[in-house]
């Protein structure tokens, strides 16, 4: 153990002082911005070293290879490592060197809009939350699940957490069993009242759809083994409940995601903010939560 920390360390040293160029244009971007916290670079944290963290804010930023999410080792290995921060409250935003190198100012956005966000809820027994119901909103895809946690009271609902899991190209079932893994850890993490699941969309390309299907009935499995309330909701019923119209466009209701749960920004990516609409729609669909 002392010989790895002594590998970590030596690693970590030389990445600050020869950082690759997406990591020293956002530092350099982040240190001009003044941010009311501080960031550290190289920052250890148990076992891992992390390439941007504001121990303060609890937020952990990572730069990846364009390549880094082709490989589902390394996706699996990463989400070990974000499950392992999340228990210890922090948050991890993701970006890849091109997105860093073509649009630092949105990078910069998204980090500032993140600083402050509220706390994952405490550990606590479904249904001791006093008035607060915690909804899990789910976005079915494959490559890309998107999710959205909300505290809800009936009165108010507050963004407690957003993002996505996803998984790499390659064999079928790796997939799956990857998607499975990280939605149980995922509720596991937040211990939500109730799950919503946006209903299939038939779309005309049938090799997306049944790719969807499958994954969709893996979500649902995995939900169903948590024995948590999981209530279904159509694309419309998203529509109808955010924006008050069926026929609402995707934008149209993304602005009403960020409006409605007071937000700095629009959520990203699209899957994270309908997630997020997907979870306000099911709050407001049955408003006893058992």
């Amino acid at each position: 153990m002392v010989q790895g920390n002594r590998q970590r360390t030596a690693r970590a040293r030389k990445l600050r002082n020869n950082p690759p160029e997406p990591e020293r244009v956002l530092w350099q971007r982040i240190r001009a911005e003044q941010l009311d916290t501080k960031f550290r670079r190289q920052h250890s944290v148990g076992p891992y070293v992390l390439d941007f963290c504001a121990p303060g804010a609890k937020l952990v930023i990572e730069i990846d290879g364009d390549s880094h999410y082709e490989t589902l080792q390394i996706r699996a290995r990463d989400a070990e490592r974000d499950v392992y921060l999340a228990t210890g409250g922090f948050q991890v935003l993701r970006f890849t060197n091109r997105e860093v190198m073509e649009n630092v100012d949105g990078v910069c956005e998204v980090i500032q809009a993140h600083l402050s966000p509220p706390s994952p809820p405490s550990p606590r027994v479904r249904g001791e939350g006093g008035d607060q119901k915690v909804v899990l909103g789910l976005d079915p895809g494959l490559a890309r699940l998107g999710y959205g946690v909300l505290a809800c009271d009936g009165h108010t609902d507050r963004c407690v957490a957003f993002g996505c899991i996803e998984t790499a190209k390659g064999e079928l079932g790796p997939r799956l069993i990857e998607l499975r893994t990280q939605l149980a850890q995922l509720i596991a993490l937040y211990q939500p009242d109730r799950i919503v699941i946006e209903k299939l969309f038939f779309s005309k390309n049938v090799k997306t759809a049944i790719t969807v299907a499958q994954a969709r009935g893996v979500i649902v499995l995995t939900c169903a083994e948590s024995h948590v309330e999981m209530v279904e909701v159509s694309p419309q019923d998203v529509k109808q409940a955010v924006c008050g119209y069926g026929a609402a466009d995707k934008r149209q209701v993304q602005r009403m995601v960020q409006t409605l749960l007071k937000l700095d920004v629009i959520p990203q990516p699209d899957d994270a903010a309908d997630a997020l609409a997907v979870a306000l729609a099911g709050a407001r669909k049955h408003l006893t939560m058992s």
